[in-house]
Formats: C-alpha cells, structure tokens, sequence
C-alpha cells in the first residue's frame, strides 16, 4: 500500500511526461514547416521586390477626414484637388494586386498588370473541341486569395549574377495560394495549419503553397521546361494567342 501511494504522488511528472512526448512530433513538424516556408519567402538572390515595400497607401483610406471635400486641397480656380490614393498592378488576373511607388506605362497598360491569368480547358460535346476559357474571381472567389510578388534583376546587388535563372527572362513572379492539407495523414496536416499561424500571427491563417513563373521566357527555357505552343484563350468577347505555362507549375 505505501508502494502504491508512493506512486501516486511521483506520478504528475511522469504524466505531463507522457502527454508531451506524442507532441514532440507535431511540435518538430511545426518548425520544420515554419523554417521552409520562410525560405520559400526569400527573395531570389540578385533580385529586388518590384513594388511597394512600406505601409500600404489605402491603410487610411476610411478615415472619416476624406469624407470632407477638398481634403487634397483646391486648385489655382478654387476647385477640389483630385489625389491617386494608390497605384496598383494585378499580375495575374483576378488575383491579389501587387501596390507600386510608381508605375512604367507600356503598350498595354502599365508594366506587369495582367501579364497572366489562370484558365480552364472545357471540352465541348461531339463533335469534340477542347478550348482553353480564362477564368476569374466571378466564378472561383478564393482567387482573390491568391498573392503574388514580383521580383526582378538587380545588377547593383551583390549577389546578381547575368547568368542568373531568372535573369534572362527579366525577372520572376512567385505566386501563392492557400491550401487543405491532407487530413488523412493527421500529424503532418496538424503541424501545416500550426505551422501557418504561427508564421502569419494569425489565427485564421492557412497553409501556403508557392511557386515561380518566368515574366517572359526565353526559347531555350521553354525548350528544355517542354512548353507547349501558343494556344488560344477565350477571355470574354476575345480569344487571343496565349502561352500555356504549366510546365512551370510543380
């Protein structure tokens, strides 16, 4: 009996013991996927952000003080002020926008904006014809989840290199989305969403995948990636030639 009670009193610590050493593996999993998603995060080495990197322009832009007219002050003819509040580039369609400081106006529009776009082949009834049709945030909601950044060559860095990988192509968009993880396989799903959180502070975060496309690849890029030909693509009332690049998409 004095054995038993003897037990019982030095038995917390081997409990809390217990407890812990099954989330030792959830705990291991949860770094893991913290360290390799902050390396995804690294910027391309010889490369700089093309974009806004300090607060956002529009973070007051429901401050009661704009309701009031002339808030931007008059012209020389007394009449309200007009002000661009912010600048935005949306490098693939219906997709997060990225913000700019300033923006290079091209033939098309401004420089990167809509450059890309998610589509889906759509199959026909006999007989059979298979078109690629764009699509967007009217049809798939969560696209607006979908972050992008931009990043081209930076000759002034230390680490630029002309042999770079994306050098030749001017640069590289990383894009990246959130995703279900895999509940069947518990622990690893357990550490992604955790992991996710606690790298975004965020409760309500979910886990992110990422990858990177070329802005303009050159031929042997796409030789050796195996890209396809110039196929067209039906985005509203047009249908113009488009690249397909997904052989870039892991």
């Amino acid at each position: 009996m004095d054995l038993i009670r003897g037990t019982l009193v030095l038995s917390p610590p081997y409990y809390l013991m217990a407890l812990c050493i099954p989330l030792l593996p959830i705990f291991v999993l949860i770094v893991l996927e913290y360290v390799h998603r902050r390396e995804e995060q690294v910027a391309p080495a010889g490369y700089r952000p093309f974009g806004l990197m300090a607060d956002s322009r529009l973070k007051d832009q429901y401050d009661k003080r704009h309701e009031k007219e002339g808030t931007c002050g008059t012209r020389p003819d007394g009449s309200p002020r007009v002000e661009v509040k912010g600048l935005f580039v949306y490098p693939v369609k219906s997709c997060a926008p990225v913000e700019l400081q300033h923006g290079e106006v091209v033939s098309t529009g401004l420089r990167f904006d809509r450059q890309f776009s998610f589509a889906q082949l759509v199959s026909s009834k006999p007989p059979v014809q298979h078109r690629w049709i764009c699509i967007t945030e009217r049809e798939f909601p969560r696209l607006a989840l979908v972050r992008t950044h931009l990043w081209i060559p930076d000759p002034k860095s230390p680490t630029y290199s002309a042999e770079g990988e994306w050098v030749k192509s001017g640069g590289c968009i990383v894009v990246s989305f959130p995703f279900s993880p895999d509940w069947s396989e518990l622990v690893k799903a357990i550490a992604s969403s955790l992991g996710a959180k606690l790298r975004q502070m965020n409760i309500w975060a979910e886990p992110q995948i990422s990858f990177r496309i070329p802005f303009d690849p050159p031929r042997d890029r796409m030789k050796e990636k195996g890209y396809s030909t110039t196929e067209r693509m039906k985005i509203f009332a047009d249908e113009p030639e488009a690249l397909n690049m997904s052989a870039e998409i892991p």
